[in-house]
């Protein structure tokens, strides 16, 4: 049988990782877990210590991040479970709640597909899309879920329309970051991309997508989480707009032998822009927390990338773990 552990990397949410690993442990009483925390304070690693010491059937181990950033802290995670001899890594984010079969639905799905390199979660509270119509028309977003269109963006799978998007019509090119499992075989070839700090944003777009173009995704409906998105230690909404464009421009330019254009992300920017100021206009919160604010964070991004400040990144190979 594969051995699995789960990985949640955090910085600065001690509550949220104490609920999220008792959501794994009420899922699986003998879970491995891994916690690799990047907070500049102990308070993440004393709560790890009460809840390890409370369930003494699970194993629960602690790590301090050696650099922080998210795609770091999972290459670090990976390294950690390697280790352990762990076959099977579920990544979740520190503000997921997993429902009850989680794990053993992607685990019967990798048995049962052992061409699969990687399996992802399905979300269960994803706020139904407002106008699908005018998003597929900037290319923000499609009729195809976890696929990814030429302008760089995501095609995330909320309802549309009043339905759910039918999952498996297109091959999977793109698993979400807070919920995603993987083959250690597929962490041994691929590893994420160690350029990227902080939020590291994209870096679930970057990492999946490098993976299908060799290998096969899976989005599983039986493995049921809420994402809750926990408000501490996030970016501001001005200050995630201008990461969503800086970011996918850079990824953009890197992949555009693999399809994908400069001339689709400049016109998703400009439906980006036009979305946002709208929803403040008829003072509409859904599409981000800010929008105005994030409007003008993209802006910004823009002004930056004509002014050449965002270098357009070279693909390089990637150095296996």
């Amino acid at each position: 049988m594969a051995r699995s552990a789960v990985v949640i990397c955090t910085r600065s949410r001690p509550d949220q990782v104490v609920h999220a690993c008792e959501s794994v442990i009420k899922d699986r009483p003998d879970a491995v877990i891994v916690v690799v925390d990047a907070s500049d304070d102990t308070w993440t690693e004393k709560k790890c210590k009460e809840l390890a010491s409370q369930h003494p059937g699970v194993q629960l181990n602690y790590v301090k991040a050696d650099r922080p950033g998210l795609a770091r802290q999972r290459n670090q995670a990976t390294l950690v479970c390697e280790r352990m001899q762990i076959d099977i890594v579920h990544f979740i984010d520190d503000d997921v709640e997993v429902l009850a079969g989680y794990f053993d639905s992607i685990e019967e799905r990798f048995e049962k597909d052992p061409h699969l390199a990687g399996v992802g979660g399905a979300i269960q509270n994803a706020r139904m899309e407002a106008h699908p119509i005018f998003n597929s028309l900037f290319l923000l977003s499609g009729r195809y879920p976890n696929t990814i269109r030429r302008s760089g963006r995501v095609v995330k799978p909320e309802s549309t329309g009043g339905a759910k998007r039918q999952i498996g019509q297109r091959p999977v090119e793109w698993l979400q970051g807070f919920a995603m499992s993987y083959r250690m075989l597929t962490l041994q070839k691929h590893s994420f991309d160690d350029r990227l700090t902080g939020y590291s944003y994209g870096e679930d777009r970057d990492f999946s997508f490098r993976v299908s173009r060799s290998g096969k995704l899976a989005v599983e409906p039986n493995a049921r989480c809420l994402h809750l998105r926990a408000t501490a230690n996030r970016l501001d909404s001005r200050k995630f707009g201008f990461e969503v464009t800086t970011r996918t421009y850079a990824w953009v330019s890197e992949y555009r032998t693999e399809g994908f254009s400069l001339i689709a992300f400049f016109w998703s920017v400009f439906g980006d822009v036009l979305r946002h100021i709208g929803a403040a206009l008829i003072n509409r919160a859904g599409v981000s927390e800010d929008p105005l604010w994030y409007a003008l964070g993209v802006l910004e991004g823009v002004k930056e990338i004509v002014r050449s400040r965002v270098k357009p990144r070279v693909a390089q190979s990637r150095v296996p773990i």
